[in-house]
């Protein structure tokens, strides 16, 4: 099966939903070490780091890899919730604004037409 439900127009709310969760936590699987890192730079007594570079090599020795990911399960959990429900609002929002005005700017045409002589 394509996910595709031809009674809702589209992919399913679950597929959407699941689609927007996953995104959520791919983006904070990025952004959790970035935020470890800044976190121990801005905790940090005074003159211990000239830079939040010098925290990287030093956390990896002392803790580990699972170090860069500190908080991001209920991050995580947060995450998927927050952006499923998000992406399954706006898939919502745009399909029934395109059933209520169908002629949107999104549907026309505004290209040129290079066939017409004017």
């Amino acid at each position: 099966s394509s996910g595709i439900n031809a009674e809702y127009g589209g992919d399913s709310p679950a597929t959407v939903a699941v689609a927007g969760g996953l995104s959520g936590i791919l983006m904070w699987f990025v952004g959790v070490p970035p935020d470890v890192v800044k976190t121990r730079y801005q905790t940090a007594p005074l003159g211990r780091y000239r830079s939040s570079l010098q925290i990287v090599p030093e956390l990896y020795r002392s803790e580990g890899l699972r170090a860069f990911y500190k908080g991001f399960g209920p991050s995580g959990i947060r995450a998927f919730l927050a952006n499923g429900v998000c992406f399954v609002t706006y898939d919502f929002v745009i399909k029934t604004w395109e059933k209520l005005w169908p002629l949107t700017a999104a549907r026309v045409d505004i290209r040129p037409n290079m066939t017409s002589p004017y």
